[in-house]
């Protein structure tokens, strides 16, 4: 089926058609390319369903037959999610204002970015074959570092040179252990199940785990490998910020469960009780750092590195049930990020600041912009009716079984999430706002329509988690 050529293939079209429309038409095609791709996604849930076999709507086309690369595209429970997420999240960023910059970048040079990324995402959920795998993740890389570099901050020169040598350095190790297990193979195929059929020795297989599992970590990107997220999520224009939390780290994640659970996955289960070592640590480490920030979007960036750890905690109890909580936790904390960053955008293009302390009583003087990062830092917090509460619930589950009283330690960071964003709601959004605040609300319902879809798909997978679940259980060998 031609799912995947279609929704890459027109991402592309539509980024192209914005260069050459007129400059105004951009966010206009944008919007139109955005809603009706996501609609044609929303339309493919039943034949996603019916679909047999290990991966649905699979594709296959020939490519560099000589190396035998082929544009190899297909779905599962783990990556179709994410695909539908990214889907989503397109809509959200087309609906997002314009950023302010001294960049020079020009507006149809955003929103073509914006497509071509959205393009490349899809394109590293989708690819069964390794070589077009990593070209695609290449791809998103140099994207989000020219729209960081353009349409960042004031320090996006900075921020998108740090983005840009740490994931690439990541990345060069990941083609190395790629081009590895073609070699050692010698099955002239890229395609991941012709190397899952190798029975590559333990040695061997162990070092080209640590190796993908080294690139990986660092997209997510767990501690100690996350130090180039919190610039670039403060430098980024608020739409790359919400593409940034909602799916450029779950690629890493995705990376994992897609490679070496696929190609090593005895490797994997003899190294993931260490591998937990690092969730713990990103779970705390980011939940103690964000309680010690005072601007708005680090302290968000920061959580993301918290939540993300959730995510590795799953994966690292490696039992069928954590591993459905990690994807879970995937799409709620996409869902929720970019709400915050949304909402956090906004309070910078009216304030003028990301200080915590410098804003005072913002639920007074914009009480819709408050009341929508209530709700994000609430499903952050894991509040039941949301999606984050059913992610962690069942990440914790799973890994009980592995961890036992363990997993009171990487609880802590669920208490301490609560007390750094209950914290920055109690700065930032009560008592008395300056004196000669002017600030007021844009009234247009297009305006809050972003933050309102965002809000729904909290809810609505915090109330029908069923729904989620059986789009990943559907399909996929990881969880049989």
């Amino acid at each position: 089926m031609f799912f995947f050529p279609v929704l890459i293939s027109i991402y592309f079209i539509g980024g192209l058609l914005v260069l050459f429309a007129p400059q105004k038409a951009g966010r206009l095609i944008t919007r139109i390319v955005a809603t009706a791709l996501f609609f044609y996604g929303v339309t493919s849930i039943s034949a996603y369903l019916q679909s047999s076999g290990r991966f649905a709507f699979d594709f296959s086309a020939p490519w560099i037959s000589s190396l035998g690369s082929a544009f190899h595209f297909g779905t599962d429970g783990i990556s179709y999610p994410l695909v539908l997420l990214t889907l989503f999240l397109g809509v959200i960023v087309s609906l997002i204002s314009l950023p302010h910059t001294e960049g020079g970048g020009t507006e149809k040079v955003y929103w073509a970015l914006l497509l071509w990324l959205l393009s490349g995402v899809v394109g590293v959920f989708a690819s069964l074959d390794l070589l077009v795998f990593y070209i695609f993740w290449e791809v998103v890389l140099i994207l989000m570092f020219f729209l960081i570099a353009l349409y960042g901050g004031e320090n996006r020169k900075y921020a998108s040179m740090k983005f840009l040598i740490y994931t690439q350095f990541a990345s060069l190790v990941m083609l190395l252990a790629i081009i590895d297990m073609y070699l050692i193979a010698g099955a002239r195929s890229f395609d991941i199940l012709q190397f899952s059929a190798f029975p590559y020795s333990g040695e061997i297989g162990l070092m080209l785990t640590l190796a993908f599992l080294f690139s990986f970590l660092v997209k997510m990107p767990a501690v100690p490998f996350h130090t180039w997220l919190p610039d670039a999520h403060v430098e980024a224009p608020t739409a790359g910020s919400i593409i940034l939390a909602g799916v450029l780290l779950k690629m890493g994640a995705y990376g994992i469960l897609r490679i070496p659970f696929t190609v090593f996955p005895d490797t994997i289960h003899q190294i993931a009780y260490p591998l937990g070592i690092f969730a713990f640590v990103s779970i705390l480490y980011g939940a103690f750092v964000s309680l010690a920030q005072d601007n708005l979007k680090r302290m968000i960036a920061y959580s993301s590195v918290n939540h993300m750890g959730y995510v590795l905690l799953g994966i690292a109890a490696a039992s069928p049930l954590a591993i459905k909580g990690s994807v879970y936790e995937m799409v709620a904390h996409g869902l929720g990020a970019g709400l915050l960053f949304a909402v956090a955008g906004h309070i910078h293009d009216t304030h003028k600041t990301f200080s915590i302390s410098s804003l005072k009583g913002l639920m007074k003087i914009t009480p819709i912009t408050s009341w929508f990062f209530v709700i994000g830092a609430l499903a952050a917090m894991g509040l039941p009716t949301m999606a984050g509460f059913i992610a962690e619930f069942t990440i914790f589950t799973g890994a009980f079984a592995v961890y036992r009283s363990l997993i009171l330690i990487p609880l802590i960071g669920v208490v301490v999430t609560a007390g750094y964003f209950i914290w920055t709601v109690q700065r930032s959004f009560w008592g008395s706002p300056a004196e000669g605040s002017s600030v007021t609300e844009p009234k247009t319902f297009s305006f809050w329509l972003p933050y309102v879809l965002l809000a729904a798909g909290l809810f609505f997978f915090g109330l029908w988690p069923s729904f989620l679940f059986k789009l990943i259980e559907h399909g996929q060998y990881l969880f049989g």
